[in-house]
């Protein structure tokens, strides 16, 4: 639909292929704070069933999915990544703490899955620490964030990408990247953050998405919760439509809503090139 300045890139993370004329990945989180399988304990047997049911979903619409593993202690890791290694799917690695995230990616290292992990991510706050065993580990895969404090605006998002982030991704060896726009809750520069999803892919040919999910994060508590999936799912749709290649969609719950408008997205694409 648009047409950009760079060639556009493929990335190939495990059996996913991201980017180009390649079907959206879609990634949904599983064991958040607060998730009700983590209510007493963490219920692994229905995390699988939830699990296993997405992947049906995905069958089903040719929508290419992720789960996203949350972990926020560090004494969840082994049992976190042992479980999501009975899967044959590659996986977002995710955590608040700087010191978990580092603590998983060793822990994915020393097992052998460090190829099938996308480092969620690469952004602006990294420790000197961080930096550092990133550039020991290797990570394959990994999400560029496109958040610059400094200037949040689109072209100082860009800027940012392209002159600290992404050259730090090559020199940490990260074979395949992927853009974050760096997503703002409305009234705090939100639509820089949809703008900055063109823009970036336009740069840099990389493929693209966000946490649109989280746009409305603030705004939305004032309605319904009919109303929310709804809004939810349009800013889903938007994005796609503005050639977002990957999306971070919340709770892994939402998915039996936003993988048919990814579908449907999918399929009105399609016409560009069968028109």
């Amino acid at each position: 639909m648009f047409k950009y300045n760079k060639e556009l890139k493929i990335c190939e993370i495990g059996n996913i292929k991201v980017g180009k004329n390649n079907s959206p990945l879609l990634i949904g989180t599983i064991f958040y704070a607060g998730q009700k399988i983590r209510k007493s304990g963490v219920d692994f047997e229905k995390a699988k069933e939830m699990i296993h049911e997405v992947i049906d979903l995905s069958d089903k619409t040719k929508i290419n999915f992720m789960p996203d593993i949350y972990i926020d202690k560090g004494d969840d890791i082994p049992k976190m990544i042992d479980f999501i290694s009975g899967f044959d799917i590659p996986f977002l690695m995710d955590a608040g703490e700087w010191e978990v995230r580092m603590k998983t990616l060793e822990h994915c290292n020393e097992v052998g899955l460090i190829d099938r992990v996308l480092y969620n991510s690469i952004n602006f706050s990294m420790t000197e620490d961080e930096r550092e065993l990133i550039k020991e580990i290797k990570p394959k895969n990994a999400i560029l964030l496109a958040f610059n404090p400094i200037d949040n605006s689109v072209e100082g998002k860009v800027h940012y990408i392209k002159n600290k982030l992404y050259p730090f991704s090559k020199v940490a060896g990260v074979k395949n990247v992927l853009i974050d726009s760096g997503v703002m809750t409305i009234g705090n520069g939100s639509l820089n953050s949809i703008k900055a999803l063109v823009a970036l892919k336009s740069e840099l040919g990389l493929p693209v998405g966000n946490g649109i999910h989280n746009i409305i994060s603030d705004w939305v508590q004032k309605i319904n919760k009919s109303a929310r999936e709804i809004c939810d799912s349009s800013l889903a749709a938007s994005q796609l439509i503005l050639g977002a290649d990957f999306l971070l969609y919340g709770p892994i719950e939402s998915s039996w809503r936003i993988f048919p408008v990814a579908q449907m997205i999918s399929e009105i694409l399609k016409d560009e090139y069968n028109g």
